[in-house]
């Protein structure tokens, strides 16, 4: 669908044969009869098999880090190398590219509304909701492991003057909707973390994020 918060996707196989349609019941994955797929973009892509993800916010980093990230680790883990992967373009290609070149290759970044038509199987990632009767099947936290084993497998080398402790801050106005920090308190915490950082003896530079690139820290 286009580019938003939902993003919603859509996933469904033809019988050659009898021409009759078949479409995945998931969270986030609706009917295509409901869209005008017809006219849209169409790229044929070719791999033995394939595995595809879309979640919520795509274009949010914090989400991203959060959420998109394992699910990709997950679905990756759980496919073979010869497998490629259909996912959106956003800023997930920039963080595969930084940390993990073999995989951004293996992925075929797709725009928003665009149909990727293939011959194989496809295997789908969904989160787990009460507003589908299907059992979903990827784990919302328990693909952190799959992550946790991906990142450190990658040969990443970062220098002691390179690391850094990131501070996720949620305060107005770059958060605006729940789960919102009182500003007192998010100094308190920040305080606490340079002074932990100092006392143990730690060179790494703190970063506090707050989902923008305005700052100086990005």
């Amino acid at each position: 669908t286009k580019q938003g918060p939902s993003n919603l996707a859509s996933a469904w196989q033809v019988d050659g044969s009898t021409s009759q349609g078949d479409f995945l019941h998931g969270y986030s994955y609706e009917n295509p009869d409901e869209h005008d797929w017809l006219s849209a973009p169409l790229v044929e892509v070719d791999a033995p098999c394939f595995g595809a993800f879309t979640g919520w916010q795509p274009q949010s980093y914090g989400h991203v880090l959060d959420y998109h990230l394992s699910q990709v680790a997950f679905l990756a883990g759980r496919l073979s190398r010869e497998c490629r992967l259909l996912l959106l373009e956003g800023p997930l290609q920039d963080i595969l590219l930084a940390v993990d070149e073999e995989l951004y290759n293996r992925v075929l970044w797709l725009s928003p509304g665009t149909v990727a038509k293939m011959k194989g199987s496809l295997a789908v990632a969904f989160h787990p909701s009460s507003l589908n009767d299907r059992t979903a099947v990827v784990p919302k936290w328990g693909a952190n492991a799959y992550l946790q084993s991906w990142l450190n497998a990658i040969d990443y080398f970062v220098s002691d003057e390179e690391k850094v402790v990131v501070y996720h801050s949620r305060v107005v106005p770059q958060a605006k909707h729940g789960r919102i920090m009182d500003p007192e308190h998010n100094g308190h915490i920040i305080e606490i973390i340079r002074r932990s950082l100092e006392r143990n003896g730690r060179p790494e530079r703190l970063v506090v994020y707050d989902g923008t690139t305005l700052a100086d820290d990005g």
